[in-house]
């Protein structure tokens, strides 16, 4: 049987991976081992729902299975809150379950979800994780959920979160999976982000996922704004592999401004000790005289052998609408910065990383739009794949001048077993009313063997 401070370290491979994103993972302290240790079968079911006015609710569910020839264990919980106070509305839910089993023919499934819905948002997350072997031989596994949301006069946001970990010893078949989603929508305000991960384990060893999803908005006087990000992590400690992607798409409409940006990335590895990462975000702000709008996506994957993929994109898109009696030419004064795309150590494993950005702004008298994206990839036997994407649009409206450009340039390069593409998107226009528009994209990709 399994001692307790391995089943508090399972759980924390399950919950830990999304800490370092940028969002807070909840889940339950503490839990009750389930059975008696000669138990040979085991199964738990927890389900907890609330609800509050106006239509917000937050529910979870979890479960556990085990068995085996030598012995067996299941815990689960589940826990949920909703709560109104004046002006502010906030809904919460959680859930683990963890199982073990040892002996022949052993096999563990566990499974967590929770959601929250209400004041037009929805959180979710469904976590997963199971193992089995054939013959002598011990299966751990654990899985963990939380969500909730927040809302007042003034701002909303909600967060996903997931987590699931599998440790085998024996002949084995395993696997970890976690999705977490988060969405706003209102009549001029829309947010979404979604995050996966899964781990296959084919080997003696360990797996472990965690993906993070979340969808904020806010009104600062006349500024409005809306942030979007997802991230996701796979790991495994033997013989497998892993994928992970994540999205975000966050857009304003004002009566006289509109602001969309999105972002995508997307990583998977497979061999020995194989890990990848996915992590966007996207932002939006529109206010009386200016919109902006940014998006940044990045992938990363590692392996000892075997092979890997990363994949990154990102779109935003600004409108304005000018008056004519406007004189002042304002340039953008905020740029994004190439910064550390990707870095060339160890060189001993095979290795590919991918990131893009994206920023559009709005002033009186301009729109501009700007997108970069680059993608690397290398092995240890000389395998290479590089590509490029830049793309740039302007549009320009001032008393007696109307200009737009746009430009566009990719590249690729590749050595050995290697793939890579680059493709890149411009375009700005300034339509008889005087409204401007500005919009670019880029997306590259890198693949060794």
């Amino acid at each position: 049987m399994r001692t307790e401070s391995t089943r508090w370290k399972l759980l924390g491979a399950a919950g830990a991976l999304t800490l370092g994103l940028g969002f807070s993972t909840a889940y339950a302290g503490s839990f009750e081992q389930g059975l008696d240790d000669q138990n040979s079968d085991a199964g738990v079911m927890q389900v907890a729902d609330a609800g509050a006015p106006d239509g917000v609710s937050a529910s979870a569910s979890s479960g556990t299975e085990a068995s085996g020839g030598d012995s067996a264990s299941a815990s689960s919980s589940a826990g949920s809150e909703a709560s109104v106070s004046g002006d502010s509305t906030s809904a919460g839910a959680e859930a683990t379950s963890d199982g073990s089993a040892s002996g022949d023919d052993a096999t563990v499934d566990t499974d967590a979800s929770t959601n929250v819905s209400g004041a037009g948002m929805t959180g979710s997350t469904d976590s997963s994780a199971d193992g089995s072997i054939e013959g002598d031989g011990s299966v751990d596994a654990a899985s963990t959920a939380s969500s909730g949301l927040l809302a007042d006069e003034d701002s909303a946001s909600v967060e996903s979160n997931g987590g699931a970990a599998v440790s085998i010893d024996g002949d084995p078949s395993g696997s970890a999976s976690s999705t977490s989603n988060a969405g706003l929508t209102g009549d001029d305000v829309s947010g979404s982000a979604n995050a996966d991960a899964s781990a296959d384990l084919d080997s003696t060893g360990s797996a472990a996922v965690g993906s993070a999803a979340g969808v904020s908005t806010e009104i600062d006087g006349d500024v409005q704004s809306v942030d979007a990000g997802a991230a996701s992590v796979a790991e495994v400690d033997g013989e497998g592999s892993t994928d992970t992607s994540a999205e975000a798409n966050a857009g304003l409409t004002s009566d006289e401004h509109s602001a969309e940006a999105a972002a995508n990335a997307a990583a998977g590895a497979a061999g020995v000790n194989p890990e990848s990462s996915a992590g966007v975000s996207a932002n939006v702000e529109v206010g009386d005289d200016f919109a902006d709008a940014n998006a940044d996506a990045n992938a990363d994957a590692n392996v000892d052998s075997g092979t890997i993929e990363t994949d990154t994109e990102t779109d935003v898109n600004v409108d304005a609408s000018v008056s004519e009696d406007e004189e002042d030419v304002d340039e953008p004064t905020d740029v994004a910065d190439d910064g550390d795309i990707v870095d060339e150590d160890d060189e001993d494993a095979a290795m590919a990383k991918s990131r893009s950005w994206t920023k559009s702004i709005v002033t009186p008298h301009m729109v501009k739009s700007m997108t970069h994206s680059l993608s690397h990839a290398h092995s240890d036997d000389g395998d290479l794949a590089k590509a490029m994407a830049k793309a740039q649009a302007k549009a320009l409206n001032t008393p007696g001048t109307q200009k737009t450009t746009a430009k566009t340039n990719t590249s690729t390069q590749t050595m050995g077993d290697a793939e890579a593409s680059a493709d890149a998107d411009a375009a700005a226009q300034i339509l008889p009313d005087g409204t401007m528009s500005a919009e670019t994209f880029g997306e590259t990709s890198a693949e060794v063997e």
